[in-house]
């Protein structure tokens, strides 16, 4: 009897030992071949990032739980014969509402993390680019030591004003 629950819970019970396993790799230890069979060292790490999206994105969870709850009153109000049509409109209404103001807020904190995330990468860019920008000094007059141009340092901030009025966002880099 024992080898026939084996046989049965075995491969029952594998799928969901398969993905513990791989919820304590990282995404590149996943990735390699062949993949990871033993329990790995990154599942307190992948706790923390779900612990982190979760205070991130909490107001558009808070709104796909109230919605949820919506619904299923909806759908158990919809088989009654003696209630009120205004509160079970009322449900749906609140249901449809809040899915899709979750998913719309979601969708647009998203993008604009992801936006944020390309303006520091510019930012960075120039002020490296800046940064190792060396100019020689300014050629002068002999007799006066009156600079025949401006000084370097009007110079590098008139192109600095220049480029900060010329940037563009530039396109989303993979990661």
């Amino acid at each position: 009897m024992s080898a026939r629950r084996a046989l049965v819970y075995g491969p029952t019970c594998a799928p969901f030992y398969w993905e513990f396993t791989l919820a304590t790799h990282s995404t590149s230890e996943i990735a390699s071949t062949p993949p990871p069979f033993w329990v790995g060292a990154a599942l307190t790490r992948n706790y923390r990032m779900i612990v982190r999206a979760l205070r991130i994105f909490w107001p558009e969870l808070l709104g796909i739980i109230v919605a949820a709850g919506a619904l299923s009153g909806f759908v158990v109000l919809l088989g009654e014969n003696k209630v009120n049509s205004l509160l079970n409109s009322a449900l749906g209404l609140i249901a449809i509402a809040g899915f899709t103001t979750a998913g719309l807020l979601a969708k647009m904190k998203n993008q604009a993390q992801a936006m944020v995330t390309r303006l520091r990468q510019d930012v960075y860019t120039d002020l490296v680019a800046v940064a190792i920008t060396t100019v020689p000094d300014i050629p002068s007059l002999p007799e006066t030591r009156v600079p025949l141009l401006p000084s370097k340092r009007t110079r590098q901030n008139t192109q600095l004003v220049k480029m900060a009025r010329e940037r563009g966002i530039t396109p989303v880099t993979p990661n």
